[in-house]
């Protein structure tokens, strides 16, 4: 799952307390979607890592806090 993968990167090159956006979250158009939609990737960054982020959006878009290596 590249997203994912895209996430734990991002991840990565974050020091605590930056910030990381994902768009499109809700995203989901049958016409366009046949790699899948956003939000399978992102929720799984957020359940691995909810004890190194504070989630500060979670609507079309999700905004997280890194708070810890």
């Amino acid at each position: 799952m590249r997203r994912s993968r895209d996430a734990v990167l991002a991840f990565r090159r974050v020091k605590p307390g930056g910030v990381i956006g994902f768009d499109d979250y809700l995203w989901n158009d049958p016409k366009y979607n046949e790699h899948g939609t956003p939000k399978p990737a992102i929720d799984a960054f957020l359940e691995c890592f909810a004890h190194k982020v504070t989630v500060l959006e979670h609507g079309y878009q999700v905004w997280v806090r890194k708070t810890s290596d």
